[in-house]
């Protein structure tokens, strides 16, 4: 593979030392991985960072597919959360326990934003729409009387 340049998104070394040991699922058998996983890795980092599409992914990461595939199966393992905590902290250097016992009651709102469980951390699909509680007039418009029509204002 030839040398690209780096996006602002690739994950440092010290960092992906971390990560690898979290990726390491070498199969004893079958033929050999032809792509590189800090690549994948790269590649799912780029797309938290900017918010594109899958199809959207520079040619210079592996296929979408192929990435995609990486991306689900460490969602349903449970790897994909520990290799975005990991891409979060601080440091790569502080333990995850260490840095949530520290963190504590001296975070910024950002940072408790940021590190906390939500949906958007390992969602799939980007551009989901969520829905949202409609505001007290639309409520009002969609309200049905008891005959189950819609009432007329």
């Amino acid at each position: 593979m030839s040398v690209r340049r780096p996006y602002p998104s690739d994950l440092s070394n010290a960092r992906w030392q971390i990560i690898s040991r979290l990726t390491d699922d070498s199969p004893s058998h079958g033929r050999k991985r032809s792509t590189e996983l800090r690549e994948v890795v790269n590649a799912i980092n780029y797309r938290w960072s900017t918010g594109c599409t899958w199809r959207m992914l520079p040619h210079d990461y592996p296929k979408w597919e192929t990435v995609y595939t990486y991306f689900d199966r460490w969602r349903r393992e449970g790897t994909l959360r520990e290799i975005r905590e990991v891409i979060l902290r601080k440091s790569p250097y502080v333990p995850v326990a260490l840095e949530k016992k520290k963190a504590g009651s001296e975070m910024r709102n950002s940072d408790r934003v940021r590190n906390s469980d939500h949906a958007w951390d390992c969602n799939p699909d980007s551009t989901a729409r969520r829905s949202r509680k409609q505001s007290p007039a639309m409520e009002e418009i969609n309200r049905q009387d008891a005959k189950g029509h819609k009432k007329i204002i």
